[in-house]
């Protein structure tokens, strides 16, 4: 065989990165046939060869010529094969090594998936469905490469040239209430955990994920980078954010953790802001008992200050050792919080520790950690916790997903739109159907159906 007929060979391994009980690669071209056959040798006496379509065949992999790996092959097409073998990345690796030896050319599984398929949105929910986490995640993407997506977008179609603006309207309206879901079936929900030094913060992540990812001490200041720790509830992917205590820290590496702490819970989708329950029993529900001197909340918003402590403002001097430092402040708003009442009761606000997006986005949590050490009963909040002794925290990881997902769940089956130009044309087409454009409300949805694959799919 020539050295351009061996390069008429393409192999792609098309299981995800990463630990896996078997792994499966993809070889196909005019020469697939001829480099398996110098790579495997099948049990029995057929040559591999004579295998028909939709058979399989065990063998052995002795590609290197040193170690001989048990694999199955199955022949897809005349010049189509997947090859089965051990999971993780030492055997797949080598198979494609010694494939590549002979003149095989290596492509990634999304080359693979355009080469089977001119749609779109299959190809889409084929990649997200690799890297799904957990089976609701997978099953819920499994339907969109079912169709159900696009089935539901050719529906909306078809309202919009017959005229049936309510129908149009009502599906396209479902489908922007899911695609907060959609969004995070493969990017997990963010969740950080902020609050003053030692409130037990690492104590609720470690308990949380249900493994210590962060080490837990009585002394403040313990944590002082952003760690990060993997979980799901329900079904829901979240990465829960540990970080360092808020506080007037003179160390500049906790001052940095503490600045990296505030825009964690900017950035999240979700907050939970954690105090220590059995401080906050004597103390006004306006503001946070800190330890030592206390940093002038919006000098925290100033990152040229944070590196020079002797220049930062300081408020009165504490009292028994504790200052008051203001949340709503340190989080960019100043305004006074109220005793309103929160989900749990009254007291306490939250809300008026958060800008206006905050608020309109439900995007924190207030809770009260250590309620086991309370003397008396803990104080108005979302959630009363031990991250110690488990209390209150299905409650709190329930609280959490309403939260998230704002109790907006996809049916079985249902479309779900879950990558952003999907969300993008919705809205687009959405906005047309208010003004009265149908004709280019669905214009915009058949050329949204109609993108061709490309490299930005990966």
């Amino acid at each position: 065989m020539s050295d351009a007929q061996r390069q008429m060979c393409w192999v792609a391994e098309l299981t995800p990165a990463g630990r896996g009980a078997v792994a499966t690669i993809a070889v196909w071209g005019v020469a697939a046939t001829q480099l398996l056959q110098d790579c495997f040798k099948p049990r029995g006496r057929a040559v591999l060869s004579a295998t028909p379509p939709g058979s399989v065949r065990f063998g052995n992999w002795c590609g290197s010529g040193q170690h001989s790996e048990e694999v199955v092959v199955c022949r897809c097409a005349a010049d189509e094969w997947e090859v089965h073998c051990h999971g993780g990345r030492a055997a797949p690796a080598a198979i494609i090594e010694s494939l590549v030896c002979r003149g095989a050319l290596v492509c990634n599984s999304t080359d693979w998936l355009v080469r089977r398929s001119v749609d779109t949105l299959e190809i889409e929910s084929q990649i997200a469905l690799a890297t799904a986490t957990t089976e609701r995640t997978a099953a819920i993407l499994l339907d969109q490469s079912r169709g159900a997506l696009r089935d539901c977008i050719t529906r909306i179609v078809e309202f919009l040239n017959c005229g049936d603006t309510a129908s149009a309207r009502r599906t396209l309206s479902r489908l922007r209430q899911l695609s907060g879901i959609g969004l995070h079936l493969c990017r997990p929900y963010r969740v950080a955990v902020v609050g003053p030094a030692n409130a037990g913060k690492s104590s609720l992540v470690n308990r949380l994920s249900g493994f210590q990812r962060s080490i837990v001490m009585d002394e403040p200041g313990t944590t002082r980078d952003v760690l990060a720790a993997r979980a799901a509830f329900d079904g829901w992917p979240v990465e829960l954010i540990d970080t360092a205590g808020i506080r007037a820290a003179r160390d500049p590496v906790e001052r940095q953790g503490v600045e990296l702490a505030v825009q964690q819970a900017r950035d999240a989708d979700l907050a939970i802001l954690v105090f220590d329950a059995a401080s906050l029993e004597a103390a006004s529900f306006g503001a946070v008992p800190v330890p030592g001197p206390v940093l002038c909340p919006d000098a925290l918003s100033r990152p040229s200050a944070l590196g020079r402590p002797d220049a930062l403002p300081r408020l009165d001097a504490p009292t028994e050792s504790h200052a008051v430092m203001e949340f709503g402040e340190l989080f960019g708003c100043s305004t006074e919080p109220d005793q309103v009442a929160t989900e749990s009761g009254a007291g306490i606000c939250p809300d008026q520790y958060f800008n206006t997006t905050a608020r309109a986005n439900r995007s924190w949590l207030f809770v009260a950690n250590k309620v086991d050490l309370c003397t008396e009963s803990a104080p108005p909040c979302d959630v009363q916790v031990s991250a110690k002794t488990g209390q209150g925290i299905a409650e709190l990881t329930s609280l959490m997903l309403r939260r998230l997902t704002s109790e907006v769940v996809p049916l079985p089956g249902e479309a779900v739109p879950f990558r952003q130009r999907h969300v993008d044309a919705i809205a687009a087409a959405g906005k047309l159907l208010e003004s009265g454009d149908l004709t280019n409300a669905s214009r915009v949805l058949v050329e949204f159906l109609a993108f061709p694959p490309s490299g930005e799919l990966r």
